[in-house]
């Protein structure tokens, strides 16, 4: 054994020391297990979990495993957290009536009758409030603004 010692350019108590160490084998495949565990929850959850709770989910299932040690985890497999994007509430959808409705008698010296051409109808659009007759011509001039 001295002789391929020699021949390495290794001391014989380095070689000794290196044969007594344990195998790192075991703590390389509980840290795969723990990368696929880690995935898999990342994917389950719409890719929200950050560092924190995928840590939290982690020690649920029993390992034993810190925040860093999760955030290291993530940056080697490249998990960014996707954030989901806020829906802005812009109508109020618990109405009951159409959303064009007929305006009756909304003009001073117009009846309503029963025929499509006497009907008047609010349209709103983002630059303006139009009041149109019939069909999707405007009473007033398309040159009028809202606040004109």
């Amino acid at each position: 054994m001295t002789v391929l010692c020699r021949v390495m350019q290794v001391s014989s108590s380095a070689y000794y020391e290196w044969l007594k160490a344990p195998q790192d084998s075991d703590k390389d495949q509980q840290d795969q297990k723990l990368a696929e565990n880690a995935r898999q929850i990342f994917i389950d959850n719409k890719q929200c979990f950050g560092s924190r709770r995928l840590a939290d989910r982690l020690q649920k299932q029993g390992h034993a495993v810190g925040r860093f040690k999760t955030r290291r985890i993530m940056r080697d497999l490249k998990l960014k957290v996707r954030y989901p994007r806020r829906v802005k509430v812009t109508t109020d959808s618990n109405h009951n009536e159409a959303l064009t409705q007929p305006v009756r008698s909304a003009i001073p010296g117009c009846q309503a009758q029963s025929s499509m051409d006497d009907r008047y109808y609010l349209r709103v659009d983002p630059a303006r409030l139009a009041l149109c007759r019939g069909g999707h011509r405007s009473v007033f001039p398309a040159s009028r603004r809202l606040g004109d």
